[in-house]
């Protein structure tokens, strides 16, 4: 014990005695290590969604694989609406199933006020909550949802529809499905879940729906499009006798389905739980998949590395301030183990202030608001013990090696208080560690690059549609007509048009497009006649919706040139007339409009489809005179007022959007660039220690050769000329790294800039400036020195 006291005594001395060394390495971890923490609080709060259920590795979703017979096949994240029932009654392998079905659209309203609440709702079987382990706060799990016509709320939703009055018991209005009493209130769950929705209705009551049309749920066996199923098994059954279950049950079904003619067969596949929350996203999916922060966590590292990397480096360059503590500690009766034992001390008394640093950082650090909301913040013990001990595993790493190359010096040689380039053996090492340090420093300042050439390139691109003079406002649809009728006697409004979302940025709907004897999957909006002449579309062919189709059914529909050559239409005239069928309905194609960005640059170009369907409009698109967008929006915000509605309209301005932050990104480029600047810092700062170990080494040579007539530019060229081929050879081992990152990055992008040499010309550059201007501040100050300071104790 008291020698650990006197090593923390001197190592306390020591970071005292060189402050901006100090100061240097504590920055450099803290700020590395800050990275890494959040990075690692993003890895828990991924690995800790829906890891409250009881039995993940027993409970399963069962997929469908469907092969096309054209030889393709795609995933789906339903199966049949019968395959629960079937499972359960024949497989006593199976001890509980349980179903979800996803296709609900209905708005929830309460009868007391009649007001219209937008939730997300499924109907759920009553194993539903043995399955999962959601708890109700109040409510019979085992009943709530067993009898037709009940609806168990999510804790926010309870809160949102009925405030503080306890909800069971009180009546819901779901539009045409009737209406349904609550039965129980359920607790907001410890961690997130992809299970979670707004209200859970029975799915008693789907049976009555489908009987009185009120609701079209396909429950034939060939039919696999709105219910995920979900199995527990018993604790004896494998997941290969799961398998043998779902190949009798792919057999049993190819018997008793009408498939479609283009479909050649499907085999059921069962994605364990926890698979089921990292996984791709499948078709039909009711939640988009979460994913473990990889890319993260190897930035953090590299960071990690690159601060550790520099504190090595900064301590051998200060070795020659303290030679002769090494050897007077030896004379003392020091070993090499006491030694080591010293400097490592010293770099777990950095990390651990460095720690203390960065706990404060990480909630500083700019990183993206996206990445904050993956976090979470409620104080973790089990969290705070991993980022102690990852501190200590960080000053570790960061002293072992230094302090093995410092125990080494010779005791003649530091009595003398000088020592020589070949008394430390790290030449090869040192030279590993800064054309790393650079290598990295450069993919940084590559991917920052071609960040800010994608970024402006999403905002300026063409995508198709009109956006100046657009105002977008999204409201319930229940109010669409009002303010559709009030909007459109407004003078400063020249067109209104009512569609379920806007081109870009709203999630379009899906469906499935029969042209006999060829299918196709579609996305689509539902709008009105003024949503082409708003957006400025292009009729390649054909009319637009008649404006006298109000009120009507839907009867025809609009497709663009994708969804033309999909369907096999040679020409988009050829498409009109034509009539394809959707959702059991069969419909005349009455126009073709020019192929325009609806997903914007992420995505190519699907086959899409017009629909007119007034009921799921819920965005009104303003198309304002020029000049006249602020007046608009003042008389958008009184007709608010006026309508007395509890909730705020939300608006945008279509222009705005394409260059808001979340949007282009910025954020996402603004941490890049921070964490380029933090690269770049501590590589410069490493090579500085690298730099002044090599001149201070050679001191008495460069003395020597300015007494035999060398001048300045002699000097720095010899010093700084292996630094310089180090930096060129980070370069070209950086190089082949770039261009395969900056491609993967660009690879979620359908449309995208193309990074050519230029791009990363430029980012050597940069590098190679910074580089020079490092060495050069060192070897220059090493050539100016007087010689007679350095060579008259020779």
């Amino acid at each position: 014990m008291e020698m650990l006291k006197n090593y923390i005594f001197i190592a306390i001395r020591n970071l005292l005695k060189h402050k901006f060394i100090s100061i240097v390495n504590i920055i450099g971890l803290a700020t590395s290590m800050s990275v890494g923490l959040f990075v690692l609080s993003m890895a828990k709060n991924a690995f800790d969604v829906d890891s409250f259920h009881p039995h993940p590795d027993r409970t399963y979703r069962i997929i469908t694989k469907q092969f096309i017979k054209s030889g393709d096949s795609d995933y789906f994240a339903t199966s049949p609406y019968l395959l629960a029932h079937h499972l359960k009654e024949h497989y006593s392998s199976i001890e509980r199933v349980t179903r979800v079905v996803t296709d609900v659209n209905e708005s929830v309203k309460t009868q007391v006020n009649n007001e219209e609440f937008e939730t997300e709702n499924v109907f759920a079987d009553p194993d539903f909550f043995q399955v999962f382990g959601f708890k109700l706060e109040t409510g019979d799990p085992l009943h709530a949802l067993s009898k037709p016509y009940t609806a168990i709320l999510s804790k926010d939703a309870a809160h949102r529809l009925f405030g503080s009055t306890n909800p069971v018991g009180k009546p819901l209005s779901f539009g045409k499905y009737g209406d349904f009493t609550v039965t129980g209130v359920m607790q907001k769950p410890e961690f997130p879940s992809r299970m979670e929705y707004d209200v859970y209705l029975s799915m008693a009551t789907l049976p009555s729906l489908m009987q009185s049309g009120s609701i079209d749920i396909p429950t034939g066996w060939g039919d696999i499009y709105s219910t995920q199923t979900y199995v527990v098994t018993n604790e004896d059954t494998t997941p290969d006798e799961l398998d043998r279950i779902l190949t009798e049950a792919d057999g049993y079904t190819m018997k008793h389905a009408v498939l479609h003619e283009t479909v050649d067969h499907r085999n059921f596949i069962a994605q364990s739980l926890r698979d089921l929350v990292y996984s791709p996203t499948l078709y039909f999916e009711s939640r988009n998949a979460r994913t473990i922060p990889y890319i993260p966590l190897i930035i953090s590292l590299l960071m990690l590395l690159l601060a550790a990397f520099n504190y090595m480096n900064l301590t051998i360059a200060k070795i020659f301030s303290r030679v002769k503590e090494i050897g007077i500690r030896k004379i003392s009766g020091a070993t090499k183990i006491h030694l080591i034992h010293q400097f490592i001390t010293e770099a777990l008394l950095i990390a651990l202030i460095s720690f203390g640093l960065a706990l404060f950082l990480t909630d500083l650090i700019p990183l993206t608001s996206n990445l904050a909301r993956e976090v979470n913040q409620t104080p973790d013990l089990t969290l705070f013990t991993v980022f102690f001990v990852f501190a200590l595993l960080t000053g570790f790493v960061c002293g072992i090696f230094p302090s093995i190359a410092l125990s080494k010096v010779k005791l003649t040689t530091a009595l003398k208080n000088k020592i020589t380039q070949g008394e430390v053996r790290t030449p090869v090492w040192q030279k590993a560690l800064i054309t790393i340090q650079f290598s990295v420093s450069l993919l940084f300042i590559t991917v920052s690059l071609v960040m800010i050439g994608q970024t402006r390139y999403i905002s300026r691109a063409d995508y198709g549609v009109n956006r100046s003079n657009i105002l977008n406002i999204t409201m319930p649809p229940v109010d669409i007509a009002y303010f559709k009728n009030a909007l459109e006697q407004e003078t400063t409004v020249e067109q209104v048009a009512a569609s379920s979302g806007r081109p870009v940025f709203s999630q379009p709907l899906y469906c499935r497009v029969y042209n006999h004897p060829d299918s196709i999957d579609a996305i689509y909006f539902a709008a009105d006649e003024n949503f082409i002449p708003v957006y400025g579309l292009t009729l390649l062919a054909g009319t637009n919706f008649s404006d006298r189709m109000q009120g009507r059914h839907e009867t025809t529909v609009l497709i663009n040139e994708e969804a033309a050559y999909h369907l096999k239409y040679k020409t988009p005239l050829d498409a009109i007339g034509q009539s394809i069928t959707i959702d059991s309905l069969s419909l005349k194609i009455t126009g073709v409009i020019k192929n325009f960005h609806v997903q914007g640059l992420k995505q190519p170009i699907k086959p899409f489809l017009l629909r007119y369907i007034p009921e799921k409009f819920s965005t009104l698109t303003l198309k304002t005179k020029s000049g006249e967008m602020n007046g608009t929006l003042q008389k958008v915000q009184q007709l608010s007022g006026a309508a007395k509605r509890d909730y705020p309209l939300e608006y945008s301005i279509f222009e705005n959007d394409f260059h808001s932050n979340n949007f282009i990104k910025l954020d996402d480029f603004k941490m890049i660039s921070f964490l380029s600047c933090i690269t770049v810092l501590i590589s410069s700062l490493g090579l500085i220690g690298i730099v002044m170990f090599h001149a201070k080494a050679r001191a008495s040579e460069i003395g020597i050769r300015k007494v035999m007539g060398a001048n300045t530019r002699q000097i720095t060229i010899l010093i700084s000329r292996k630094f310089i081929l180090l930096l060129l050879l980070a370069c070209c081992l950086a190089l082949p790294v770039c261009y395969i990152t900056c491609e993967s990055i660009l690879q979620e992008y359908a449309y995208r800039i193309q990074p050519g040499l230029l791009l990363h010309a430029i980012g050597v550059v940069i590098l190679l400036l910074i580089g020079l201007a490092v060495i050069c501040s060192q070897t220059i100050y090493a050539a100016l020195r007087n010689p007679i300071e350095v060579i008259r104790s020779e």
